[in-house]
């Protein structure tokens, strides 16, 4: 750490102008610096996450149809899915209904938070600091605006330097993502008739013709056999 310290010293101090030394045994410069106080906006954003299943039920009891995707019930996937299970309900001679929305909940799965990158304004919050520091020579210091000449104290100097440091706001969003699990159910119904095995009442009525007519044939054939 103080070795990349003394490097990142070097490179300001080879790109820096240099203040010259008025000389004397006491000398004092001036300089100038910035600091950042942080203000952090808080944001929230929703993310929506779905589990949405969809029936298909013949004749009240019969699932003919059951499927679970990760979408909406809006989504292609599951539009998709309402025709197929129409086709089905169609095939066994019923005549699917609407989509019903059987069951739904929300569910809160997490919520996380991160801050987003610290955005330098240059807006003053207007508190402003003086503080002086004493160097005694042999040494080289940072002086002028925002630090960036040098200036070399010679041995046995002394040099006090006069910082002025001014505070600015800097900006920074702070986002709680909340993420929901909505869970949905979606059932089409569908009656096919019943194939009855009581005969129709024009069968019933033939029936009893057929009964009456064989009743008087055995009638008369018995009749002519005891003539």
């Amino acid at each position: 750490m103080k070795f990349l310290s003394s490097l990142l010293l070097a490179a300001a101090l080879a790109q820096a102008a240099v203040a010259p030394n008025p000389g004397g045994q006491n000398v004092i410069t001036n300089s100038t610096s910035s600091s950042y106080v942080t203000v952090q906006t808080p944001v929230t954003q929703q993310v929506n996450q779905y589990s949405t299943t969809l029936k298909a039920i013949l004749n009240g009891s019969q699932t003919v149809f059951q499927q679970t995707y990760t979408v909406a019930f809006s989504d292609p996937a599951v539009q998709a899915a309402v025709s197929t299970a129409d086709a089905i309900l169609t095939g066994d001679g019923a005549s699917p209904s609407a989509p019903a929305q059987t069951s739904t909940s929300t569910v809160l799965q997490s919520s996380l938070v991160s801050n987003g990158p610290i955005v330098q304004s240059t807006q003053a919050t207007g508190n402003v600091s003086v503080t002086t520091v004493d160097t005694f020579g042999p040494a080289t210091i940072m002086v002028g605006d925002n630090q960036s000449d040098t200036f070399t104290v010679l041995a046995g100097q002394e040099d006090i330097n006069v910082n002025t440091n001014t505070e600015y706001y800097a900006y920074q969003n702070v986002t709680t993502t909340n993420t929901y699990l909505t869970t949905q159910t979606y059932t089409i119904s569908g009656t096919a008739a019943a194939v009855s095995a009581t005969p129709a009442p024009a069968s019933w009525l033939l029936l009893l013709i057929g009964l009456a007519v064989a009743g008087l044939l055995t009638w008369l054939r018995r009749l002519k056999e005891s003539s």
